[in-house]
């Protein structure tokens, strides 16, 4: 997709270059400033969208910052219906962008091999029978007056000898002029561009320009009469793909310029206009990359800046090693900063001690925010500073190299752009919403009775419908906050009346679910009224992998029994995931696992997997075996770039 969007700023740049010439610059008689304009704009094209802007972002004011998880758990609830998960089928989809890739290069291949026949058909053609020979550069005999790089091809049999000094003395100017090496440039240009009509009027108006220089300086002590009339005695219909031809039709533009008046050398200050020209193609085109002054390291930054009332402020970022994530904190310039890793403590001076801690374990969650909204064990500790930065996660499992990766992929998905767009937005709002008060208020409310075994009264019905979706359940109360107990959900059902207001229940919870508008809605394990069981879940079927979006297949397991090739890489080797085995067969080109040793818990990514077994399985399509969480690890060529894309 990157490939797709460059070559299209390339070919937005090209347009407005090109329109500027066809507007201002075509008609004057400048023509080796226009010719050299024509080349330096064409390469700057591709060059623009490469480039990266420094520009400095205008600070905003601070803002209450909420107290916000970012849990990597993922919930699987079982089904008591049995199911043959394995033959469920990868459906395969149309990857577009992939689509335009290939036929993008197919085309840009064809015409590269087109310019690389040319030239061979050009040495083939330079080997015919020599006239003469001026300096180096060799006149051959041809059914045609042209030229290239040093050979210029003439056809004798119809010209008198002064023709035949014209038409030499026009060539050897493109050869001294090395225009030659523009018609290279371009055809290599076009051949990547070829979808960009503006690539066409490129070497269209550099050929007419390279004549339009030949012809003023071969006519500059000459009579243009004579040499327009030889211009149409020898006129050829055709399009040469590389090489220069003396007369080519049409020749209407080419004999008025001939005899167009030099343009007054003032009028070069017209050449300045690109300046602007060029600044805003680089503003358009450019990768503009935000500065700000901050201070600290890539773990953790600070930012000073004032608010529109001149308040001094400090922005601290942390930047999450191994994600794309970060958390921040606006403030007062003087705010006390405690960071936790585990319950452990650490002081803003002792930061490189963070980040080394943070590294070297697998967090599974972090949060920021006022240490009034810290609910930890570390409480009263905490409630000595003034803002925090908490990590929390298994310290087990290391790898020194895969610390450092960042997670730069994501899982294709068939959203279309309005999709796309209306996930961005919902996810916003969602952000927006928990950042105010009654969001903190719900989250907090939630994270007191999740996993808990508590005791609710009812005390009503809702029956309504928010952001169309069906509401319909017990109101519930506990404490002072109130919830809903769905009538339906999962394989519970719970009737219309089969609880009264003022009954109590037992509920042991095991998630809940929230959004602006929406009450906060429990998802039980356990109902018991009155010491009688009312509901509880089905068991978690053990299972021996789940399912992406993609439909690739991950599990969670223990690498064993590793089997190698003579060289020492891997051969096959098996995934544990409870009591099933996964067995993994890799090629003898695939890439090395040298950082992930026997015994490493794994997250396993696969297709077409084979059932060999009451609980084994056998897969020749792996996709990614990773050690780290938050990294796809060591990566299938041949499969993950099907199922994943770059951010």
């Amino acid at each position: 997709m990157k490939l797709i969007i460059y070559l299209l700023q390339v070919s937005a740049c090209s347009a407005i270059f090109y329109l500027f010439y066809f507007l201002l610059l075509r008609r004057l008689t400048f023509f080796t400033i226009n010719r050299w304009y024509l080349l330096g704009t064409l390469l700057l094209s591709f060059i623009i969208p490469t480039m990266h802007l420094p520009v400095t972002a205008e600070q905003h004011p601070a803002v209450l910052q909420p107290v916000v998880d970012f849990n990597q758990l993922q919930y699987f609830t079982a089904n008591p219906v049995s199911a043959d998960v394995q033959n469920i089928p990868v459906r395969d989809t149309i990857d577009i962008p992939v689509m335009l890739k290939y036929l993008y290069s197919a085309i840009a291949a064809l015409s590269l091999i087109k310019l690389a026949f040319t030239l061979l058909m050009f040495i083939k053609r330079s080997k015919g029978e020599q006239l003469f020979c001026i300096d180096n550069v060799r006149v051959v005999k041809a059914g045609s007056n042209s030229s290239l790089f040093n050979v210029v091809f003439v056809n004798d049999n119809e010209l008198s000898p002064a023709e035949l000094k014209q038409i030499v003395a026009h060539e050897l100017l493109h050869i001294r002029l090395w225009h030659s090496a523009d018609r290279i440039i371009a055809r290599i240009t076009l051949a990547m561009l070829w979808f960009n009509p503006f690539a066409y009027f490129y070497i269209r108006s550099m050929e007419e320009n390279h004549e339009f220089e030949v012809d003023r300086i071969a006519t500059g002590g000459a009579d243009k009469s004579e040499y327009a009339a030889l211009l149409f005695k020898l006129s050829v219909a055709g399009n040469d793909y590389l090489m220069h031809s003396f007369s080519k039709v049409p020749l209407k533009n080419r004999i008025a310029m001939l005899f167009n008046k030099p343009t007054p050398n003032m009028k070069k200050i017209i050449y300045t206009l690109m300046l602007p020209v060029v600044a805003l193609s680089s503003l358009a085109f450019a990768n503009l990359k935000t500065t700000n002054g901050k201070q600290g390291n890539a773990f953790y930054t600070k930012t000073e800046f004032k608010d529109k009332n001149g308040v001094e402020l400090v922005k601290r970022e942390v930047h999450i090693p191994g994600s794309k994530g970060a958390m921040g904190i606006e403030d007062r310039k003087g705010a006390s900063v405690v960071f936790i890793v585990n319950d452990k403590l650490y002081k803003e001076s002792e930061v490189a001690a963070v980040e080394t801690a943070v590294k070297a374990m697998k967090a599974d969650s972090w949060r920021s925010g006022s240490t009034e909204y810290y609910k930890g064990s570390k409480k009263d500790e905490v409630a000595k500073y003034d803002l925090f930065f908490e990590f929390k996660g298994n310290t087990n499992r290391l790898s020194t190299l895969l610390d450092t990766v960042k997670n730069k992929y994501r899982q294709k998905s068939n959203l279309t752009p309005k999709q796309r767009k209306d996930f961005q937005k919902r996810n916003a709002e969602f952000s927006a919403y928990i950042s105010s008060a009654e969001g903190k208020q719900k989250y907090e409310t939630a994270e007191r009775v999740n996993g808990k075994k508590l005791t609710y009264t009812v005390i009503g019905l809702i029956d309504t419908t928010i952001h169309s979706s069906k509401l319909s359940g017990y109101k519930l109360q506990q404490g002072r906050d109130e919830f809903l107990l769905p009538y339906n959900f999962a394989n519970a059902k719970f009737s219309k009346g089969q609880f009264s207001n003022g009954d109590e229940l037992e509920i042991t919870t095991l998630g809940t679910m929230w959004n602006k508008g929406i009450p906060i809605t429990i998802t039980p394990t356990e109902v018991k009224k009155a010491g009688n069981l009312i509901y509880k879940s089905a068991p978690l079927q053990k299972v021996a992998f789940l399912y992406e979006a993609n439909k690739v297949r991950y599990a969670y397991g223990k690498v064993t029994d590793i089997e190698k090739y003579a060289n020492g890489k891997w051969k096959s080797a098996i995934v544990k995931v409870d009591d099933y085995n996964i067995k993994f067969n890799i090629k003898p080109n695939a890439p090395s696992f040298a950082y992930i040793q026997p015994g490493d818990e794994v997250t396993f990514r696969f297709v077409h997997e084979v059932k060999t077994g009451e609980k084994e399985y056998t897969v020749n399509d792996w996709v990614a075996l990773s050690n780290q969480i938050k990294d796809y690890g060591v990566k299938n060529p041949d499969f993950f770039y099907k199922f994943y894309e770059k951010l």
